[in-house]
Protein backbone atom coordinates (compact mmCIF):
# COMPACT_ATOMS: atom_id res chain seq x y z
CA UNK A 1 0.00 0.00 0.00
CA UNK A 2 1.45 3.62 -0.56
CA UNK A 3 0.80 6.57 1.54
CA UNK A 4 0.63 8.32 -1.45
CA UNK A 5 -2.68 7.19 -2.52
CA UNK A 6 -4.39 7.63 -0.03
CA UNK A 7 -4.66 11.47 0.32
CA UNK A 8 -4.98 11.35 3.88
CA UNK A 9 -2.72 8.81 5.21
CA UNK A 10 0.32 11.05 5.52
CA UNK A 11 -1.81 13.51 7.34
CA UNK A 12 -3.04 10.66 9.86
CA UNK A 13 0.45 9.79 10.29
CA UNK A 14 1.35 13.37 11.73
CA UNK A 15 -2.01 13.83 13.58
CA UNK A 16 -0.92 10.44 15.12
CA UNK A 17 2.40 11.51 16.03
CA UNK A 18 1.37 14.79 17.38
CA UNK A 19 -1.61 13.11 19.75
CA UNK A 20 1.75 11.05 20.76
CA UNK A 21 3.99 13.68 21.49
CA UNK A 22 1.62 15.55 23.76
CA UNK A 23 0.60 12.27 25.69
CA UNK A 24 4.22 11.99 26.34
CA UNK A 25 4.14 15.74 27.89
CA UNK A 26 0.88 15.51 29.59
CA UNK A 27 2.13 12.41 31.19
CA UNK A 28 5.57 14.44 32.44
CA UNK A 29 3.19 17.05 33.77
CA UNK A 30 1.14 14.69 35.96
CA UNK A 31 4.27 12.42 36.76
CA UNK A 32 5.95 15.59 38.66
CA UNK A 33 5.84 15.40 41.90
CA UNK A 34 7.53 18.47 43.11
CA UNK A 35 8.49 18.40 47.02
CA UNK A 36 11.03 20.34 48.97
CA UNK A 37 11.13 23.43 50.29
CA UNK A 38 8.09 25.38 50.27
CA UNK A 39 9.33 28.53 48.82
CA UNK A 40 11.45 26.76 45.81
CA UNK A 41 8.15 24.87 44.70
CA UNK A 42 5.76 27.78 45.24
CA UNK A 43 5.38 31.31 44.79
CA UNK A 44 6.29 32.87 48.28
CA UNK A 45 5.12 36.71 48.58
CA UNK A 46 5.11 37.88 51.92
CA UNK A 47 2.51 36.02 53.45
CA UNK A 48 1.32 34.27 51.13
CA UNK A 49 2.07 31.43 49.60
CA UNK A 50 0.91 30.19 45.98
CA UNK A 51 1.15 26.45 44.92
CA UNK A 52 -1.29 26.10 42.75
CA UNK A 53 -1.47 23.66 40.14
CA UNK A 54 2.16 22.92 41.21
CA UNK A 55 1.66 18.87 40.43
CA UNK A 56 2.04 18.70 44.22
CA UNK A 57 1.84 15.12 45.32
CA UNK A 58 2.50 16.13 49.11
CA UNK A 59 2.91 19.06 51.14
CA UNK A 60 6.07 20.96 50.87
CA UNK A 61 8.38 21.04 53.69
CA UNK A 62 9.27 24.33 55.20
CA UNK A 63 5.81 26.58 54.70
CA UNK A 64 6.87 29.77 56.33
CA UNK A 65 5.34 30.53 59.73
CA UNK A 66 4.59 33.77 59.08
CA UNK A 67 2.15 32.91 56.02
CA UNK A 68 -1.39 33.66 56.34
CA UNK A 69 -2.61 32.74 52.88
CA UNK A 70 -1.81 29.18 52.02
CA UNK A 71 -3.21 27.83 48.20
CA UNK A 72 -2.58 24.39 47.39
CA UNK A 73 -5.79 24.18 44.81
CA UNK A 74 -5.39 22.11 41.80
CA UNK A 75 -2.61 19.46 43.04
CA UNK A 76 -2.96 15.79 43.44
CA UNK A 77 -2.50 16.06 47.62
CA UNK A 78 -4.14 12.75 48.60
CA UNK A 79 -3.49 13.89 52.23
CA UNK A 80 -2.23 16.52 54.58
CA UNK A 81 -0.17 15.27 57.43
CA UNK A 82 -2.81 16.07 60.38
CA UNK A 83 -1.03 18.02 62.62
CA UNK A 84 1.16 19.15 59.61
CA UNK A 85 -0.34 22.85 59.55
CA UNK A 86 -0.77 23.26 63.54
CA UNK A 87 2.94 25.26 63.26
CA UNK A 88 0.92 28.35 60.66
CA UNK A 89 -0.80 29.52 63.48
CA UNK A 90 -0.47 33.32 61.47
CA UNK A 91 -2.66 30.91 58.79
CA UNK A 92 -5.84 32.75 58.20
CA UNK A 93 -7.30 31.37 54.68
CA UNK A 94 -5.98 28.01 52.94
CA UNK A 95 -6.94 26.43 49.51
CA UNK A 96 -7.20 22.77 48.66
CA UNK A 97 -9.83 23.06 46.29
CA UNK A 98 -9.64 20.50 43.35
CA UNK A 99 -7.22 17.76 44.99
CA UNK A 100 -7.78 14.40 46.15
CA UNK A 101 -7.76 14.18 49.79
CA UNK A 102 -9.02 12.10 51.45
CA UNK A 103 -8.03 12.05 55.23
CA UNK A 104 -9.09 14.44 57.83
CA UNK A 105 -6.35 17.41 59.50
CA UNK A 106 -5.92 19.65 61.95
CA UNK A 107 -6.30 23.58 61.05
CA UNK A 108 -4.72 25.76 63.39
CA UNK A 109 -7.67 28.24 65.29
CA UNK A 110 -6.45 31.16 63.43
CA UNK A 111 -8.13 29.65 60.38
CA UNK A 112 -10.98 31.40 59.24
CA UNK A 113 -11.34 30.74 55.41
CA UNK A 114 -10.87 27.45 53.63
Amino acid sequence: MSLGKRGTSPNVAMGLVVMLQLLAMLTTVVAVSPTGEACDVCECNGSRVNCIGRGLTELPRGIPNGTKLLDLGDNFLRKIPYDGLLELRHLVNINITNNLIETPFELPESVMVM
